[in-house]
Protein backbone atom coordinates (compact mmCIF):
# COMPACT_ATOMS: atom_id res chain seq x y z
CA UNK A 1 0.00 0.00 0.00
CA UNK A 2 2.63 2.35 0.75
CA UNK A 3 4.62 1.82 -2.63
CA UNK A 4 1.44 2.44 -4.44
CA UNK A 5 0.90 5.26 -2.39
CA UNK A 6 4.29 6.63 -3.17
CA UNK A 7 4.02 5.75 -6.75
CA UNK A 8 1.02 7.95 -7.20
CA UNK A 9 2.58 10.74 -5.28
CA UNK A 10 5.79 10.44 -7.48
CA UNK A 11 3.51 10.65 -10.50
CA UNK A 12 0.89 13.85 -9.54
CA UNK A 13 4.35 15.40 -8.93
CA UNK A 14 5.53 14.48 -12.32
CA UNK A 15 2.15 15.76 -13.95
CA UNK A 16 2.66 19.01 -11.82
CA UNK A 17 6.14 19.66 -13.25
CA UNK A 18 4.61 19.04 -17.20
CA UNK A 19 2.33 21.26 -16.75
CA UNK A 20 1.14 22.75 -20.16
CA UNK A 21 4.35 20.78 -21.70
CA UNK A 22 6.31 22.70 -19.07
CA UNK A 23 9.27 21.27 -16.63
CA UNK A 24 10.08 23.08 -13.74
CA UNK A 25 13.00 22.17 -11.30
CA UNK A 26 14.06 23.97 -7.82
CA UNK A 27 17.05 23.17 -5.79
CA UNK A 28 20.10 24.71 -4.06
CA UNK A 29 22.99 25.83 -6.27
CA UNK A 30 26.60 25.32 -4.39
CA UNK A 31 29.59 28.15 -5.70
CA UNK A 32 31.90 26.15 -3.60
CA UNK A 33 34.90 27.23 -6.19
CA UNK A 34 36.29 23.67 -5.34
CA UNK A 35 37.97 21.53 -9.06
CA UNK A 36 37.16 18.34 -7.62
CA UNK A 37 39.79 15.30 -8.86
CA UNK A 38 41.85 18.00 -10.42
CA UNK A 39 45.83 18.32 -9.71
CA UNK A 40 45.71 21.80 -7.95
CA UNK A 41 49.43 21.76 -7.93
CA UNK A 42 49.35 21.87 -11.96
CA UNK A 43 46.28 23.88 -11.96
CA UNK A 44 47.34 26.50 -10.23
CA UNK A 45 50.74 26.31 -9.04
CA UNK A 46 52.28 25.74 -5.29
CA UNK A 47 50.39 28.79 -3.93
CA UNK A 48 48.92 30.91 -6.47
CA UNK A 49 45.81 33.21 -8.22
CA UNK A 50 43.80 33.24 -11.25
CA UNK A 51 41.36 35.16 -12.79
CA UNK A 52 39.79 34.10 -16.06
CA UNK A 53 41.92 34.98 -18.94
CA UNK A 54 40.11 34.17 -22.27
CA UNK A 55 37.49 36.61 -22.04
CA UNK A 56 38.43 38.71 -18.69
CA UNK A 57 34.70 38.16 -18.16
CA UNK A 58 34.57 36.22 -15.10
CA UNK A 59 34.13 32.68 -13.26
CA UNK A 60 31.83 30.43 -13.84
CA UNK A 61 29.94 28.31 -11.52
CA UNK A 62 26.88 26.10 -12.91
CA UNK A 63 24.39 28.84 -13.42
CA UNK A 64 26.29 31.67 -11.28
CA UNK A 65 29.02 33.62 -12.97
CA UNK A 66 31.21 35.96 -10.43
CA UNK A 67 32.78 39.02 -12.45
CA UNK A 68 36.06 40.65 -12.76
CA UNK A 69 37.69 43.57 -15.16
CA UNK A 70 41.11 42.54 -16.54
CA UNK A 71 42.98 45.03 -18.68
CA UNK A 72 43.75 43.11 -22.17
CA UNK A 73 45.70 45.86 -24.16
CA UNK A 74 48.70 43.86 -23.63
CA UNK A 75 48.73 40.50 -25.45
CA UNK A 76 49.85 37.85 -22.87
CA UNK A 77 49.99 39.96 -19.86
CA UNK A 78 46.54 40.56 -18.93
CA UNK A 79 46.40 42.39 -15.46
CA UNK A 80 43.24 42.07 -13.09
CA UNK A 81 41.82 45.37 -12.29
CA UNK A 82 38.72 44.86 -10.44
CA UNK A 83 35.76 42.50 -8.89
CA UNK A 84 36.62 38.47 -7.75
CA UNK A 85 39.71 36.28 -8.64
CA UNK A 86 40.17 32.82 -7.37
CA UNK A 87 42.80 32.10 -4.59
CA UNK A 88 44.62 29.28 -3.75
CA UNK A 89 46.84 31.19 -0.88
CA UNK A 90 47.41 29.12 2.33
CA UNK A 91 47.46 31.73 4.99
CA UNK A 92 49.59 34.56 5.89
CA UNK A 93 53.42 34.68 4.64
CA UNK A 94 55.04 37.55 6.19
CA UNK A 95 54.53 38.67 9.87
CA UNK A 96 55.07 42.31 10.42
CA UNK A 97 56.46 41.88 13.62
CA UNK A 98 59.83 41.77 12.19
CA UNK A 99 62.39 44.58 12.48
CA UNK A 100 61.43 46.55 9.86
CA UNK A 101 60.02 49.82 9.25
CA UNK A 102 56.56 51.15 8.99
CA UNK A 103 56.77 51.55 5.17
CA UNK A 104 58.97 48.22 4.49
CA UNK A 105 55.87 46.13 6.75
CA UNK A 106 53.28 47.71 5.00
CA UNK A 107 54.64 47.10 1.28
CA UNK A 108 55.57 43.25 2.31
CA UNK A 109 52.29 42.73 3.70
CA UNK A 110 50.62 44.79 0.60
CA UNK A 111 52.57 42.08 -1.59
CA UNK A 112 52.45 39.21 0.51
CA UNK A 113 48.89 39.04 1.80
CA UNK A 114 46.89 41.77 0.07
CA UNK A 115 44.65 38.27 -1.62
CA UNK A 116 45.37 36.38 1.15
CA UNK A 117 42.40 34.91 3.85
CA UNK A 118 43.31 36.19 7.06
CA UNK A 119 43.10 32.53 8.64
CA UNK A 120 43.44 30.50 5.29
CA UNK A 121 41.42 28.43 3.58
CA UNK A 122 38.99 27.11 5.67
CA UNK A 123 38.89 23.04 5.58
CA UNK A 124 35.41 22.57 6.42
CA UNK A 125 34.77 24.42 2.45
CA UNK A 126 38.15 23.09 0.65
CA UNK A 127 40.99 25.17 -0.74
CA UNK A 128 39.98 27.65 -2.69
CA UNK A 129 37.75 30.83 -2.32
CA UNK A 130 37.38 34.57 -4.26
CA UNK A 131 39.21 37.43 -3.30
CA UNK A 132 37.11 40.54 -3.83
CA UNK A 133 38.79 43.77 -4.84
CA UNK A 134 36.52 47.34 -4.81
CA UNK A 135 38.93 49.27 -7.30
CA UNK A 136 38.34 53.12 -5.75
CA UNK A 137 37.99 53.84 -9.70
CA UNK A 138 34.59 53.07 -10.67
CA UNK A 139 35.85 52.12 -14.67
CA UNK A 140 37.70 49.54 -13.32
CA UNK A 141 35.24 47.32 -11.81
CA UNK A 142 33.23 45.05 -13.48
CA UNK A 143 28.88 46.45 -14.46
CA UNK A 144 28.17 43.77 -11.69
CA UNK A 145 29.78 41.22 -9.25
CA UNK A 146 27.38 38.20 -9.69
CA UNK A 147 25.76 37.33 -12.38
CA UNK A 148 22.27 34.76 -12.65
CA UNK A 149 23.40 33.20 -16.32
CA UNK A 150 19.64 31.67 -16.54
CA UNK A 151 17.52 34.66 -15.65
CA UNK A 152 15.42 34.44 -19.33
CA UNK A 153 14.33 30.67 -18.12
CA UNK A 154 14.64 30.95 -14.26
CA UNK A 155 14.78 32.66 -10.80
CA UNK A 156 17.21 32.79 -8.46
CA UNK A 157 17.33 33.48 -4.60
CA UNK A 158 20.39 33.95 -3.07
CA UNK A 159 20.14 32.37 0.07
CA UNK A 160 23.92 33.56 1.76
CA UNK A 161 27.62 32.79 1.70
CA UNK A 162 31.10 33.08 4.04
CA UNK A 163 32.97 35.73 4.30
CA UNK A 164 36.46 36.97 5.59
CA UNK A 165 38.92 39.64 5.55
CA UNK A 166 42.04 39.55 3.47
CA UNK A 167 45.04 39.46 5.97
CA UNK A 168 46.37 43.00 4.49
CA UNK A 169 42.94 44.38 5.41
CA UNK A 170 42.89 43.26 9.22
CA UNK A 171 46.87 44.75 9.39
CA UNK A 172 45.50 47.81 8.03
CA UNK A 173 42.49 47.87 10.45
CA UNK A 174 44.72 46.88 13.11
CA UNK A 175 46.80 49.70 12.03
CA UNK A 176 44.51 52.50 11.80
CA UNK A 177 41.50 51.72 12.99
CA UNK A 178 40.03 53.92 16.40
CA UNK A 179 36.74 53.59 18.80
CA UNK A 180 34.11 54.61 16.14
CA UNK A 181 35.35 53.23 12.80
CA UNK A 182 33.85 50.43 10.84
CA UNK A 183 34.27 48.32 7.89
CA UNK A 184 31.19 47.03 6.27
CA UNK A 185 30.11 44.98 3.72
CA UNK A 186 26.71 45.41 1.75
CA UNK A 187 24.86 43.83 -0.79
CA UNK A 188 22.34 44.59 -3.36
CA UNK A 189 20.36 42.68 -5.34
CA UNK A 190 18.70 43.96 -9.15
CA UNK A 191 15.97 42.49 -10.81
CA UNK A 192 15.67 44.07 -14.51
CA UNK A 193 17.16 47.36 -13.46
CA UNK A 194 15.28 47.36 -10.24
CA UNK A 195 16.67 46.60 -6.70
CA UNK A 196 15.20 44.06 -4.88
CA UNK A 197 16.55 44.43 -1.53
CA UNK A 198 19.91 44.28 0.61
CA UNK A 199 21.86 42.92 3.20
CA UNK A 200 25.17 44.10 5.39
CA UNK A 201 27.76 43.07 8.26
CA UNK A 202 30.33 44.48 9.78
CA UNK A 203 33.90 43.05 8.78
CA UNK A 204 35.34 45.33 11.19
CA UNK A 205 33.70 47.11 14.29
CA UNK A 206 35.70 49.57 16.59
CA UNK A 207 31.73 50.86 17.80
CA UNK A 208 30.74 51.17 21.43
CA UNK A 209 34.23 50.05 22.32
CA UNK A 210 34.28 46.65 20.76
CA UNK A 211 36.87 46.26 19.01
CA UNK A 212 36.50 43.11 16.51
CA UNK A 213 37.88 42.44 13.31
CA UNK A 214 36.57 39.26 11.18
CA UNK A 215 39.08 36.76 11.41
CA UNK A 216 37.18 33.63 10.50
CA UNK A 217 35.00 32.73 7.42
CA UNK A 218 31.16 34.51 8.87
CA UNK A 219 27.76 33.22 7.71
CA UNK A 220 26.86 36.21 5.63
CA UNK A 221 22.50 35.93 5.13
CA UNK A 222 21.68 37.15 1.95
CA UNK A 223 17.98 36.50 2.08
CA UNK A 224 16.79 39.93 1.57
CA UNK A 225 18.23 40.33 -1.41
CA UNK A 226 14.61 38.00 -2.86
CA UNK A 227 14.95 37.41 -6.53
CA UNK A 228 17.85 38.42 -8.60
CA UNK A 229 19.81 38.49 -11.54
CA UNK A 230 22.12 40.36 -10.56
CA UNK A 231 24.28 41.43 -7.29
CA UNK A 232 26.20 44.03 -6.40
CA UNK A 233 29.26 44.01 -3.48
CA UNK A 234 30.18 47.14 -1.65
CA UNK A 235 33.05 47.93 1.30
CA UNK A 236 32.60 50.86 3.05
CA UNK A 237 35.48 51.88 5.60
CA UNK A 238 35.47 54.85 8.17
CA UNK A 239 39.24 54.70 7.17
CA UNK A 240 40.12 56.05 3.33
CA UNK A 241 43.64 53.99 3.57
CA UNK A 242 41.96 50.59 4.07
CA UNK A 243 41.49 48.45 0.97
CA UNK A 244 37.86 47.63 -0.13
CA UNK A 245 38.47 44.19 -0.36
CA UNK A 246 37.12 41.00 1.66
CA UNK A 247 37.11 36.69 0.87
CA UNK A 248 34.18 34.94 -0.52
CA UNK A 249 33.17 31.03 -0.44
CA UNK A 250 30.65 28.90 -0.44
CA UNK A 251 28.00 31.36 -2.33
CA UNK A 252 24.00 28.88 -1.83
CA UNK A 253 21.28 30.36 -4.43
CA UNK A 254 17.88 28.84 -4.68
CA UNK A 255 17.66 28.23 -8.10
CA UNK A 256 13.79 27.48 -10.30
CA UNK A 257 14.62 26.28 -13.83
CA UNK A 258 11.46 26.40 -16.24
CA UNK A 259 11.44 25.07 -20.09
Amino acid sequence: MKKTLFIFIALFSLASCLKDGGFTNTRPVYATFEYYGMDYTKLFGKDSLFFESDAGYGLGWEYMAFLHKVDTSVTDNWVFQGGVMLSYLKGKTFDPADSLSMAQSDSLMYAYNRFRANSGADPLFGRTYLVYHQNPDPTLMPKHDVEFLAANVGTCQPLGCYVNNTNYVAYKVAQTFEDGDRLTLKATGYLKGVKTGEASMELADFSAKKDSIVSTWTKFDLNNLANVDFVDFEVISTKEDVPADFCLDYFVSSVTISY
